[in-house]
């Protein structure tokens, strides 16, 4: 009992400390703090997915997914954002809704071979042979010779 303790509260003082450092070094006001105004900030979607990401080390997934949502509700929807919360539902098996927000970021960062790789692999193990095939061709512009994506261009090139 006094580990489960001890842990909870230096998981809380790891926050705390990932928290006040942030705000530090990005120099944000109180006031930005407290209305939660992330307008200034240039990396302004950097401290919800940081937080999910903490989060999801704590096995605390629903609270991620929750701070993530909320994000996107407050108006900080971006590409990282939608990712996170692709990834999360990736993971759960919620293969509808992390297609969806895969979608949302691939589209909104067509550079970021991560998410592209993310969008192919999750279409390919849902049978969604174009949604991957497309995935894989924009990867394949993107970053030329990858195996693996090679491998799976041409396969679903032949069974089409």
């Amino acid at each position: 009992m006094f580990t489960i303790c001890c842990l909870s509260m230096s998981f809380s003082v790891m926050i705390f400390i990932s928290l006040f450092f942030f705000f530090f070094f990005k120099q944000k006001t109180a006031y930005e703090i407290y209305q939660c105004d992330w307008s200034s900030d240039v990396c302004s979607s950097d401290l919800f997915v940081n937080y999910a990401r903490l989060l999801l080390v704590a096995n605390r997934k629903q609270e991620a997914l929750d701070i993530l949502h909320d994000a996107v509700n407050r108006g900080v929807a971006t590409a990282t954002i939608y990712a996170a919360l692709g990834s999360i539902y990736f993971e759960s098996g919620a293969t509808t809704q992390a297609k969806t927000y895969l979608e949302k970021a691939a589209y909104m960062d067509k550079n970021d071979v991560k998410t592209w790789m993310s969008l192919a692999e999750l279409c390919y193990r849902i049978n969604d042979k174009e949604c991957a095939l497309n995935a894989y061709q924009h990867i394949q512009s993107l970053q030329p010779g990858i195996p693996q994506v090679l491998q799976r261009i041409a396969e679903l090139n032949r069974t089409e």
